[in-house]
C-alpha cells in the first residue's frame, strides 16, 4: 500500500528519528541577553596623589615606604587587594546624586583612620591649657582634627571631596608646622 501512495505523489511519513534530527538542525539557538555592566563596579587603576606646593603629584618609592613604615594599617591597603576586598562598603543607591557617593567614601576613609592607634592625639580639638602649650594659637591659625572634620561630613558642609581631602591635610600640617617633621607627634 505504502508503494502506491507513493507512486501517486503521497509523501510518506517522516521517521520520527529523522525529524527530531531535523528540528534540532532548524532550531536556532537565541543569543543571550547583553547583561548591562555598572562600570562604577569595575575595578580602576590608581595612583596616590600628594599636594605639592598646590598641585597633585604622584608620590614617590621613598614616599610610598615613609607611609607603609608610619602608617601600616593604611600602607598594607596599597599592596593587599584582599584586605581592600574585606573591607565594608555600603550599598549606594543608583538614583542618589554624586555628592552622596563620595561623602560615604570620605566618611568610611574618617572612620578608618580614626581607629588608628596613632590617631589619638588627632580625635578632638588641640586644647592649649590641658596641654600647657600657651602659644598653639599663635603658630596654628586654622586648627582641625578629624572630629570636627567628621562633623562636618555628617552636616554635609563640605562642598567635594577637594575640601574634605584639604582639612584632613590641614590637621596633618598643622601637627608638623607646631611640633617640627622629627618630633613622636609628627
Amino acid at each position: 500500500m505504502k508503494e502506491l501512495l507513493i507512486k501517486y505523489g503521497a509523501t510518506p511519513p517522516p521517521d520520527p528519528k529523522q525529524k527530531k534530527a531535523q528540528e534540532k538542525a532548524k532550531a536556532v539557538v537565541p543569543a543571550q541577553p547583553v547583561k548591562k555592566v555598572n562600570e562604577r563596579l569595575i575595578p580602576k587603576e590608581f595612583v596616590l596623589q600628594i599636594l605639592d606646593k598646590g598641585h597633585y603629584r604622584p608620590i614617590t618609592d621613598e614616599e610610598f615606604d615613609l607611609l607603609k613604615q608610619e602608617l601600616p594599617d593604611i600602607g598594607m591597603l596599597f599592596e593587599d587587594d584582599a584586605a581592600i576586598e574585606k573591607m565594608a562598603v555600603p550599598p549606594v543607591d543608583e538614583s542618589a546624586p554624586i555628592q552622596y557617593h563620595w561623602e560615604k567614601v570620605a566618611m568610611r576613609m574618617m572612620k578608618h583612620l580614626m581607629k588608628l592607634n596613632q590617631a589619638w592625639i588627632f580625635l578632638e580639638p588641640v586644647d592649649p591649657e590641658k596641654l600647657q602649650i600657651f602659644d598653639y594659637f599663635d603658630i596654628i591659625q586654622n586648627p582641625m582634627d578629624f572630629g570636627t572634620i567628621k562633623e562636618k561630613l555628617s552636616q554635609h558642609k563640605y562642598l567635594n571631596m577637594q575640601h574634605f581631602m584639604q582639612d584632613v591635610e590641614l590637621v596633618f600640617k598643622n601637627c608638623i608646622l607646631y611640633n617640627g617633621e622629627q618630633s613622636p607627634v609628627s
